[in-house]
């Protein structure tokens, strides 16, 4: 488990370290026994086992070596981190539909090395009045596009993530005002322990507004001069522990303002939960 958020943007580190797979839906607890024959049928209706076991390391969590493992412990019990009925729905669109595995799960490993492409959407959330001056929601939409990469080694624990990611901003359509596009890059250095149930980083991020606003601003403001840029550095912790069961992922994060220009300066507080409930 790792330090990532599902949505990433300014000030918003992208890692290992952070989320839930993208290829993960509910979490299955089965013996050996009956995930090996479950294998089989799988691979009766065809596709090669070298594919197959890919999908069970990279989209159930079941490193080759432990699936090795319980050919000789078969009645060792595992935790899959998708379900059975959701790993078999991805390999049959595999095998129908010619779809990649590392499309369908959202991963693309090398040996040590991770690369996750993967497309945001942000909704007009928040509170917003369009009499205040500031507001808390945007009210309006924005697709942010990532491009995450990660190195994690898997015995020693070092982590080093980054993430590219492009932001198009809608229009607001109470004031006809469109923020201009926007491009960041967070990155995290971490360490985790007791097998990857607590680790700790350094985080920061760089962000660039690339495109002018557009829309009507009282005065003599304008806006093709509220292009903003910003450049932070800070912490983030991870804590995995087990309620009635089950993994719930705890971040918390610190990221302080070295630079900015045409936007608040200052420190983000970030306390965030991920808890699968099926």
């Amino acid at each position: 488990m790792g330090f990532t958020p599902a949505v990433q943007g300014p000030r918003e580190s992208t890692s290992c370290l952070e989320g839930i797979h993208l290829a993960s839906c509910s979490s299955e607890e089965i013996r050996g026994a009956d995930l090996l024959a479950w294998r089989h049928q799988l691979l009766a209706e065809g596709g090669r086992a070298v594919d197959l076991d890919w999908l069970l390391d990279l989209g159930g969590g079941l490193p080759w070596q432990q699936l090795q493992a319980l050919r000789l412990h078969p009645e060792r019990t595992v935790t899959l981190q998708s379900s059975r009925q959701r790993l078999g729905d991805l390999w049959r669109r595999h095998m129908h539909r010619a779809e990649p595995l590392q499309y369908l799960v959202g991963r693309c490993p090398w040996r040590d090395l991770e690369l996750t492409v993967a497309p945001g959407v942000r909704p007009p959330t928040g509170i917003y009045d369009k009499n205040r001056l500031l507001n808390t929601g945007r009210n309006y939409w924005a697709f942010d596009n990532t491009v995450a990469y990660t190195w994690l080694h898997a015995k020693r624990g070092h982590e080093v993530s980054l993430s590219l990611g492009y932001i198009f901003n809608t229009t607001n359509p109470v004031t006809k005002y469109t923020t201009g596009n926007e491009f960041h890059l967070d990155w995290l250095v971490g360490q985790h322990f007791n097998e990857r149930r607590f680790g700790v980083g350094a985080t920061g991020y760089w962000y660039i507004q690339t495109t002018n606003d557009q829309g009507p601003l009282p005065g003599r403001l304008r806006p093709d001069k509220f292009d903003a840029q910003g450049v932070g550095v800070g912490a983030a912790v991870l804590w995995t522990p087990k309620v009635f069961g089950k993994d719930v992922n705890l971040i918390a994060k610190w990221i302080h303002d070295l630079y900015t220009k045409r936007r608040f300066e200052g420190d983000l507080f970030m306390i965030s939960v991920a808890l699968k409930v099926l």
